[in-house]
């Protein structure tokens, strides 16, 4: 009996999943030195492939509730893949696409959750450019100018991205940031999900800062409802990410490693995966 989790069927997710192991298999025996692919800028797109598959085999073995040993070994060697492929790429093109949203919804929680501590090193050197376009205009942030630019909730969840990159490399809360992250959201009277899903982050941040496990309990289940939703209902129905939500992950990992207790019961939030 699988986990109802998102809108996947189970014939569906048992068929993808044997799809997936079959092409890690291919993709790993290939290496990034196949003939097909002899160049330098093929061997980013090898990983990212590698990585993007062994999620999707990582989340669907936990949606199928085969052994946590088979879902740890995924969602891994899915962190691992991930960082080789960050590593390798080259500086960016202006036609270059930079996706910082990969890194919040996917990377970071499986870094922290799956992968040894060196990676988190190897993590936190790898140029910001080779996963977001700091000069796209339509990421441009004005203070006081709210209505200026484009997809504002961008900013706070790219935000969000380099507090809790700094939190993952150092182990510590950079909180005079996140408090004025904080205050910054304060004064956005929207409603965007995004937007409340990036407070409810920044907010586990700062419970994790103060050691107050009760906070971050209230603040895990707010954002575990709120990927619910996505999840069943939203940007997620379809996605792997709907099958686990990797940024609740990434705050109790980080407060256990701070020896705080974590009690939220959530199969989007499954205790048992991350030690």
């Amino acid at each position: 009996m699988s986990l109802r989790l998102n809108a996947t069927s189970d014939q569906d997710a048992a068929a993808a999943l044997e799809r997936c192991e079959q092409d890690i298999g291919k993709w790993e025996e290939a290496g990034p030195d196949d003939s097909q692919r002899r160049v330098a800028a093929a061997a980013p797109r090898y990983y990212e492939i590698l990585a993007d598959l062994y999620f999707k085999a990582g989340t669907l073995c936990y949606q199928q509730q085969r052994p946590l040993e088979h879902v740890q070994h995924y969602l891994h060697f899915a962190g691992v893949r991930a960082v080789e492929e960050l590593e390798r790429r080259d500086n960016p093109l202006a036609s270059t696409n930079r996706d910082f949203y990969r890194m919040v919804d996917r990377v970071l929680g499986l870094v922290a959750c799956f992968c040894p501590y060196e990676l988190r090193t190897r993590l936190g050197a790898v140029h910001e450019s080779r996963y977001h376009w700091p000069h796209d205009p339509k990421w441009t942030f004005q203070p006081g100018q709210r209505e200026v630019p484009r997809l504002l909730h961008g900013f706070y969840r790219l935000e969000y991205m380099r507090a809790a990159l700094e939190t993952l490399v150092t182990g510590k809360v950079n909180v005079v940031r996140v408090q004025a992250l904080i205050r910054e959201l304060d004064n956005d009277d929207r409603h965007v999900a995004e937007r409340v899903e990036a407070s409810l982050c920044y907010w586990g941040l700062m419970a994790v800062a103060d050691r107050n496990a009760g906070f971050l309990d209230q603040t895990l289940s707010k954002l575990l409802d709120l990927h619910r939703g996505e999840a069943q209902n939203g940007r997620y129905k379809t996605r792997s990410e709907g099958l686990l939500c990797m940024n609740a992950m990434f705050l109790a990992r980080m407060a256990r490693e701070q020896s705080m207790p974590v009690s939220v019961l959530s199969d989007y939030l499954p205790l048992a995966l991350i030690g």
